[in-house]
């Protein structure tokens, strides 16, 4: 099993997109993550934060229907090789079931204040928390699906 500090090193990386301050959007390309398949899609900033948030509070449960939701009213904006992309990655990428109580009320509201003030140390101990509350194999299978999507 990773050790904290490899799972942690993991979370930085997979999730560094994620929690990129509202202050530092013009300095990050943001949607250079995941291989850039969301960059097909005409995203507003208050968007582009949004999917931040949900993302760095694990909420993909909230995440992935805004998402498909994005893609439908971007119908005409896509090529059908974009649009198979997003939906062959939306597939793929699915989260483990565990992803959707990962966090609870108060933590995400943590995540939120330090995501806000672009205090990522913070944002990644309390998901270094959460991870370790997780049985063994859940964890496994939870930091591989970060350190891989």
């Amino acid at each position: 099993y990773p050790s904290y500090s490899t799972m942690r090193l993991l979370l930085l990386s997979s999730l560094s997109f994620v929690l990129i301050s509202c202050s530092r959007w013009a300095d990050y390309d943001v949607l250079s993550a995941h291989g850039g398949v969301f960059k097909a899609l005409p995203w507003t900033t208050q968007e582009l934060l949004h999917v931040s948030s949900l993302h760095s509070r694990a909420e993909y449960h909230k995440l992935m229907p805004f998402i498909k939701e994005k893609l439908i009213e971007s119908r005409d904006d896509l090529s059908p090789s974009e649009r198979t992309a997003i939906e062959r990655f939306l597939v793929a990428k699915r989260p483990p079931p565990m992803a959707d109580h990962l966090f609870d009320e108060e933590e995400k509201q943590s995540i939120d204040d330090f995501h806000s003030k672009g205090l990522v140390s913070d944002v990644i101990a309390i998901w270094s928390q959460a991870l370790q509350r997780l049985p063994d194999k859940m964890r496994e299978k939870m930091v591989e699906y970060l350190s891989t999507s």
